[in-house]
């Protein structure tokens, strides 16, 4: 029997995965204007985030999460339509926190765009298997 693993990993460790949100159609914005908004808002601000953890315990846990660690590119909006925007994440191998970066994403663009609903799915996208992973031999994202 086959592991159902998600998301499916390439022969080098890293995945590609599609997240596709809900987006109120009447007043969605232009796949454009979310793809800026990541590029020159939303990745500058997020190089590195702190995030404090006390999981309810008296203690807690602080964790300094780099972007580049998980990912090689910033996310990408690759399509708006029928009231679904599907965005890109292309990960790393050994990526750890690439939920958590998405959730935080998600949460950044409702914030910013006041159409965007609920995660409705998430699927594995093709990742052709002579594509090399953007970052590796090459300089930092940021």
């Amino acid at each position: 029997m086959t592991e159902n693993r998600f998301p499916k990993l390439a022969s080098d460790g890293s995945f590609s995965v599609d997240i596709i949100v809900e987006v109120d159609a009447l007043n969605a914005p232009d796949v454009g204007a979310i793809q800026d908004w990541i590029q020159s808002e939303w990745g500058p601000r997020n190089v590195q985030w702190v995030q404090v953890w006390n999981r309810g315990l008296p203690s807690e846990e602080t964790v300094v999460l780099h972007y580049a660690d998980d990912f090689t590119e910033l996310p990408r909006a690759v399509e708006l339509r029928d009231g679904r925007l599907r965005l890109r994440l292309t990960g790393k191998p050994g990526a750890r926190w690439w939920r958590d970066w998405l959730v935080r994403l998600w949460w950044g663009l409702q914030a910013h765009f006041p159409a965007i609903g609920d995660v409705h799915a998430a699927e594995n996208t093709v990742w052709p298997r002579d594509r090399v992973c953007p970052i590796q031999n090459t300089t930092p994202l940021f």
